[in-house]
């Protein structure tokens, strides 16, 4: 999960440098009113407050819908995309039962009852999937800057809401990121960081709730 996130860095500086060198000529390229794309692609979501997250590969895609709405080449960008917007993780401590209730013990020291009615589990073999099939919409401004006749870089910032029929629960957060058009064909490159606490629970363990972190690159194409 981190080499996604090293990625993402790599590209706004990429951006950057790109930017920098980038010059907006209104003669150039009229930039639209209005864009519609579809998109689709690879992500990796995970939880990033649990002691040992573990990024879960997942498709991405769906569409997106961008509107100008200044003198200028600002959009504010919308749509609605599929992820996968679970994790996997480890359980490295005790799991604790007695004959009327399970409980699991990720974030509690059951030395003190060790015994019949309890068992360390293999910590590397005790690995957790937990699946939260999302439909997400973004909310972003993105600004076009236009490096040649057919390349334009969109840095985008901004927001998204998300719901989750796994675990029926919405979530909040940040979204950022760049894109690339060549022509008509779009490379983009983010990441959502989720601010609302998801709850963690498997058929085998129950930990803390979690917050949503994710990575994606996707391709795709304008109208």
């Amino acid at each position: 999960m981190k080499q996604y996130f090293r990625l993402v860095l790599v590209a706004f500086l990429l951006a950057g440098s790109l930017t920098a060198t980038a010059r907006f000529n209104g003669n150039n390229r009229e930039a639209p009113a209005f864009y519609a794309g579809l998109r689709a692609g690879v992500g990796a979501s995970m939880y990033y407050n649990l002691d040992d997250p573990v990024g879960l590969g997942t498709p991405v895609g769906g569409l997106a819908l961008g509107i100008k709405v200044a003198s200028f080449p600002l959009y504010v960008e919308t749509g609605a995309y599929y992820m996968d917007m679970g994790t996997r993780f480890k359980d490295r401590r005790w799991y604790y039962w007695d004959r009327e209730s399970y409980y699991s013990g990720r974030y509690h020291d059951y030395d003190d009852h060790s015994h019949a009615y309890g068992r360390r589990y293999d910590e590397d073999r005790y690995k957790y999937k937990l699946r939260n099939q999302s439909v997400m919409v973004p909310l972003v401004a993105t600004y076009h800057l236009y490096a040649g006749e057919k390349i334009v870089i969109q840095p985008f910032t901004g927001f998204y809401g998300s719901y989750g029929f796994d675990n029926e629960k919405m979530d909040f957060g940040l979204r950022e990121g760049v894109g690339v058009t060549f022509s008509h064909f779009y490379v983009g490159l983010g990441m959502n960081i989720g601010l609302v606490e998801q709850k963690l629970e498997t058929d085998e363990a129950i930990v803390r709730d979690g917050l949503h972190a994710s990575a994606f690159l996707t391709l795709g194409i304008n109208f």
